[in-house]
């Protein structure tokens, strides 16, 4: 196809116009000829502007991307261009039966299906991007329609295909069909423009978290009155040396080798996203609750309700400071102390006589109220954290026997003999294991200079019941002294909301590692998974809605043989004629589609490339 300029005349006033019109080249029966394919009108375009603009409509009608989209200027006119086409199409398809024209006889053996992308995951992001108004406010925000689009895609590639920018951007321009939905299709060509998107989006981060947080709380009215806060932290791919938030410190994992970058959450009931931060690797997690607390009286002013959340923490960042700190400012809280407060009720723990049992998802409880001067605590003995603590102490009971006989194995062959150095060895097994220092004890025998050891071995203390009968046992604080037992112990074992959180972005959404060496772009990347799980809680919260409690996982897994693609076959004149279309749904997309009240808009595009002369 090419773009021919064609001389008009006005018949009355006798005035030249210059026009364009789209045309490719076809067989007739009296030679070859042009057919036109589109009026463009005017154009004010140099000569390689005009080439570039037929490649570009070419390869949309032929339901492609096409490398020159990021054009704006040229990316206009083929918008118009297509939009007449769209118009006139649709007008020949309000007719029930086919026209002669339309049949066409073809042949069969040149079938072939090509250009296949996955549309199913693509399709529902799409919608609940633009049911939570996105596109409106990052436009308002300044953001091109090109970079709106590219969001879009940065976002939804986390959410259908979680990794590494490097992975999104190949999945964007291999598998996927996100770029037919796309408002104003960008090229995903370009990666470095994937990296530049996440800056754009972390400098309105407090603007668009504010923006979710009004129009989640529109899509699924309920009480804002608990509000759940805790960190985690995640590794970086290399030893990040550049990267200002790379710091070494405690990881959940349990693993030292790498550096850390932390994230701090808070969700409400529903497991939404209030704000997110983030911060150094080695960041304490007992200090970032100030921040926390600032923000909820500044930033989230005019969103949050006339009345305070409650505020559930855990015993991470549950430090007696801390608790004095919520209290001075009035907000409700439900908390686990991070000081092992159940020491002190230990006899009363011993003899739960006076205790109330209930039956729990999490297995049976045992709880007590117990009223002090302003707030009350509840005594809980918790049967599956019992078994819990019992398997976890076995386990390390094991590793540190194991380190012991280790040593002694050393000391019996004479390969580490000196006292210093035995020490010094004992000194990093106790550290190791350091509950196990109330149930035995490592004695290290040494010759009659004193300066060499020649046995070591562990000794029992013999029972501990002060720690026996503390096991599976844990003391909540709340400020909500007109509440039972029972409804304080629910509000806090809705903390599992942020625990869920942080569960699904290491493992749904591409948290983890982080391959970024700087720190805006580690930032970037952390902030794009958090915008994932926005939409993915929507649509979760969705499907519950309508009684179907399957996970992003499973629907996206599902969802996965909803594609689109091309048929192409050669017809008897010779021509090739192409149909790009959507798969038929099969039940359970269907079902899935409905309980979210999507119906797929994507239409069938028809082409056809004339046999060459």
């Amino acid at each position: 196809m090419f773009i021919r300029e064609v001389i008009t005349k006005n018949p009355i006033t006798g005035a030249t116009y210059k026009v364009y019109r789209l045309v490719e080249a076809v067989r007739t029966p009296k030679g070859p000829r042009q057919r036109v394919v589109l009026h463009l009108g005017t154009l004010q375009l140099t000569k390689i502007e005009r080439k570039m603009l037929a490649k570009l409509l070419e390869r949309r009608l032929m339901g492609q991307p096409s490398l020159f989209e990021d054009d704006s200027k040229l990316s206009h006119i083929a918008d118009q261009a297509m939009a007449g086409l769209a118009f006139r199409k649709a007008a020949d398809q309000e007719r029930n039966t086919p026209s002669p024209s339309d049949l066409q006889t073809v042949d069969l053996e040149s079938a072939q299906m090509v250009n296949i992308r996955i549309a199913g995951p693509e399709i529902i992001g799409h919608e609940f991007w633009h049911a939570l108004k996105l596109p409106e406010l990052l436009r308002n925000l300044g953001l091109k329609p090109s970079e709106v689009a590219l969001a879009e895609a940065a976002v939804l590639g986390r959410l259908i295909h979680p990794g590494s920018e490097r992975g999104t951007h190949a999945w964007a321009n291999r598998q996927s069909a996100l770029s037919e939905l796309l408002d104003h299709a960008p090229s995903l060509a370009d990666k470095h423009r994937w990296d530049e998107i996440a800056d754009r989006l972390l400098a309105h981060k407090a603007s668009i978290e504010a923006h979710l947080r009004q129009k989640e709380v529109a899509l699924f009215p309920c009480p804002m009155t608990r509000f759940l806060y805790d960190l985690t932290n995640t590794s970086f791919e290399g030893q990040a040396r550049k990267n200002s938030l790379a710091k070494r410190g405690h990881r959940k994992e349990k693993r030292s080798d790498r550096p850390l970058v932390t994230l701090a959450l808070l969700v409400d009931s529903q497991g939404f996203p209030v704000f997110s931060h983030i911060y150094r690797g080695n960041q304490a997690e007992p200090e970032t609750l100030g921040d926390v607390l600032s923000r909820l009286e500044k930033d989230c002013r005019g969103v949050l309700p006339a009345f305070r959340p409650t505020l559930v923490m855990d015993k991470g960042i549950a430090t007696s400071e801390n608790v004095r700190l919520i209290r001075a400012k009035s907000f409700p809280y439900v908390i686990v102390e991070r000081r092992r407060v159940e020491k002190d009720y230990a006899a009363a723990f011993a003899d739960p006589s006076d205790f109330t049992s209930y039956e729990t998802h999490s297995g049976p409880i045992k709880v007590k109220k117990i009223a002090l001067e302003d707030r009350v605590r509840v005594l809980v003995i918790s049967e599956g954290r019992i078994q819990k603590e019992r398997a976890m102490d076995s386990l390390k009971e094991q590793r540190y026997k194991s380190a012991v006989e280790k040593l002694a194995s050393s000391v019996e062959k004479g390969n580490v003999v000196m006292a210093e150095k035995v020490g010094r060895r004992i000194g990093r097994i106790l550290q190791q294991f350091p509950s196990m220092a109330h149930f035995y004890e490592i004695v290290a025998t040494p010759d009659p200079t004193g300066q060499r050891v020649v046995r070591v071995e562990w000794r029992e203390k013999g029972d501990c019941p002060k720690e026996e009968a503390i096991r599976g046992c844990y003391v909540i604080e709340t400020s909500h002294v007109d509440q039972d037992a029972k409804t304080i112990w629910d509000l806090y074992t809705t903390l599992h909301k942020v625990e869920n959180a942080f569960r699904s972005l290491k493992t749904d959404l591409g948290f983890r590692p982080v391959h970024h060496q700087l720190g805006s772009r580690t930032e970037g990347h952390l902030f794009i998974s958090v915008l994932a799980y926005h939409l993915m809680v929507a649509i979760e919260n969705r499907l519950r809605t309508a009684g179907d409690h399957r996970s992003w996982n499973t629907i996206r897994q599902t969802l996965s043989t909803l594609v689109r693609g091309t048929i192409t076959l050669a017809d008897s004149d010779g021509n090739i004629r192409s149909i790009r279309t959507t798969s038929v749904m099969e039940p359970e997309h269907r079902k899935i589609l409905n309980a979210l009240g999507i119906r797929p808009s994507l239409p069938k595009i028809r082409h056809t490339l004339r046999a060459r002369l």
